[in-house]
C-alpha cells in the first residue's frame, strides 16, 4: 500500500537523522535545558512516526486485527503527537528564555493543557471509518488532539515574534514555518481525511529544527573540536539564571621554548585534542577553550 510505504520512508528518515544526531551527542551539544527538551521532542517525534506506520497496518485490517489492539495503537499514536507538541513548546520556551527563571506556579500551569488533553485522549471514544482508498480514525479522541495542536502552535507563533531578538534568524524561520505547514496539513486532513499527511508535518518540522537549531558548529573551536568561549558564555548564563552551583576548573598548556614552530603547533593541537577526548571519556564533560592555551571545565559542586 502506498500510504504504508510513505510512512515507512518517513520513519527511516527520522531514524537516519536521529542516528547522526545522537551519535554526535557527547561531542556536539551544549548541556542546556533546551538540548534536553529537544532530545525528548525528537524521540517522541520518532515514536509518532513508528505508530503512524502501525496504525496504517492495523486500521486496514479491521476484520483480522482485534478492536482492542486497534484502540491501543491509535491511542498511543494520538497521545505521542500530543506529548511531542508539548516538548516542542518547552524546547522553544527554553531557547527563547534561557536567562529567565520561570516560577513553579507557571511551570505547573503550562503542563495542564497537555495533561488535560492526554486524559481526554485516553478516555474519549474513537471510531474507524472505511474510506475509498484507506481506512482512518476519527471521533472525539482525534478532535481533542487537534485542539491541543492548535493551542501549542499559537503559542509557538507568539514566542517567535515576542522574543525575536533571542531567536536566531534560521531558528525563527524554522519555527514560524511550522505554522502554515500545520494549517495546510490540518485543512487537508479535515477536508480529505484519507490523505493521512500528518506525518509530513512531523518529519519536516523535526528536520527544520534539527538543521537550524541543534547544529552547534558556531559553538565549536575549529582547531580542537572543543567548545569555544561563546559556548561557555551561553552555558554559564543559564547556570547563573537557574542559580545552579557550578565549579569552574581553569587550566592551561605551556609551550616548550626553542621548539620548531611547525612541530610545536602540530604537537600543541594534538595535546589539546587528547585533552578533549580524556575529559569526555573520564568525566563525561566538555571543556571550553577560552584562549590560545586556556581551558575551562564546568562541574557540579557535589562532584
Amino acid at each position: 500500500m502506498a500510504y504504508t510505504k510513505t510512512s515507512l520512508i518517513c520513519l527511516l528518515l527520522m531514524i537516519y537523522m536521529g542516528y547522526f544526531y545522537f551519535t554526535n551527542f557527547t561531542k556536539r551539544h551544549l548541556p542546556l535545558r533546551s538540548t534536553n527538551y529537544f532530545n525528548c521532542y525528537f524521540v517522541s517525534a520518532t515514536i509518532v512516526n513508528l505508530f503512524d506506520l502501525l496504525t496504517l497496518i492495523t486500521v486496514n485490517r479491521l476484520d483480522t486485527v482485534s478492536v482492542s489492539i486497534n484502540n491501543f495503537v491509535h491511542t498511543t499514536y494520538i497521545l505521542a503527537i500530543n506529548i511531542m507538541m508539548f516538548f516542542l513548546y518547552m524546547y522553544v520556551q527554553c531557547y527563547t528564555k534561557r536567562n529567565l527563571v520561570i516560577s513553579k506556579t507557571i511551570k505547573k500551569l503550562q503542563v495542564l493543557p497537555m495533561l488535560i488533553t492526554s486524559i481526554m485522549i485516553l478516555i474519549l471514544p474513537i471510531t474507524y471509518i472505511q474510506g475509498k482508498y484507506t481506512n482512518y480514525s476519527s471521533g472525539p479522541k482525534v478532535y481533542s488532539l487537534y485542539s491541543a495542536i492548535i493551542f501549542y502552535n499559537v503559542i509557538l507563533l507568539w514566542y517567535s515574534f515576542r522574543f525575536t531578538k533571542e531567536l536566531e534568524h534560521e531558528k525563527r524561520i524554522a519555527i514560524i514555518a511550522t505554522i502554515p505547514l500545520f494549517v495546510i496539513v490540518s485543512s487537508v486532513s479535515l477536508l480529505f481525511p484519507e490523505a493521512l499527511i500528518v506525518i509530513f508535518y512531523v518529519v519536516l518540522s523535526a528536520a527544520g529544527l534539527l538543521l537550524t537549531g541543534e547544529n552547534t558548529d558556531k559553538y565549536t573551536d575549529k582547531q580542537t573540536d572543543m567548545f569555544n568561549q561563546y559556548a561557555l558564555e551561553v552555558v554559564a548564563d543559564e547556570f547563573l539564571a537557574l542559580k545552579k552551583h557550578r565549579v569552574a576548573a581553569v587550566f592551561s598548556i605551556s609551550e616548550m621554548d626553542h621548539m620548531n614552530p611547525a612541530i610545536s603547533w602540530k604537537s600543541y593541537i594534538g595535546v589539546m585534542r587528547q585533552l578533549q577526548v580524556f575529559c569526555i571519556k573520564e568525566f563525561r564533560r566538555q571543556i571550553y577553550r577560552i584562549g590560545d592555551n586556556g581551558f575551562v571545565l564546568l562541574e557540579t559542586s557535589k562532584a
